[in-house]
């Protein structure tokens, strides 16, 4: 197996999943103080939901609180449908083209 520091074509693949893991462990550690879960939104094979449980089992082995959950929808996300431009959570062309006053000085 080539050395990635002196190979003259380095696997470059091979060096880009080495940094997600190594940043995926500077980050875990920024979490040790945070209370809560960890959510991963689409995790299509779920490499890095793997890779978080182990850090988990790793660095916080008797956190019974630190959960991890992985969300994907297998598909993809549907086209816009009608409903989705009509919601009374959508703004309308006139709520945005109005401006909030100034305040009072």
């Amino acid at each position: 197996m080539p050395d990635v520091l002196t190979s003259s074509k380095p696997d470059v693949g091979r060096c880009a999943s080495r940094c997600v893991y190594y940043c995926h462990i500077a980050l875990y550690r920024m979490i040790f103080d945070v209370p809560g879960v960890i959510m991963e939104f689409g995790v299509h094979r779920g490499r890095r939901l793997a890779l978080l449980a182990a850090l988990r089992g790793g660095y916080e082995p008797y956190n019974p609180h630190r959960r991890i959950i992985g969300f994907d929808t297998f598909t993809g996300f549907p086209q816009r449908s009608e409903i989705d431009t009509t919601s009374p959570a959508t703004p309308s062309a006139s709520s945005r083209s109005r401006r909030l006053p100034k305040p009072p000085p």
